[in-house]
């Protein structure tokens, strides 16, 4: 299964850069790849809200949890 989230998971430079800048300094790739994971769920969260699909507060804390799990 993780071997087939990597193959999926395209990174952008500026998504990895945008990332490690959220970091510590010291840091595993495994930190890296939830940080970029966590942004772009937050990214396509800001976008669905944008399109006009509106979510309860409960709705957005059960995503919230869901991503830092």
């Amino acid at each position: 299964m993780a071997q087939t989230i990597l193959e999926d998971l395209k990174l952008q430079k500026a998504s990895a850069q945008k990332a490690l800048e959220n970091l510590p300094e010291n840091f595993s790739a495994a930190d890296l790849l939830e940080q970029v994971i966590m942004e772009e769920d937050i990214k396509s969260s800001l976008s669905d809200i944008k399109n006009g699909n509106l979510y309860t507060h409960g709705d957005m804390l059960k995503m919230i949890e869901s991503w830092s799990a």
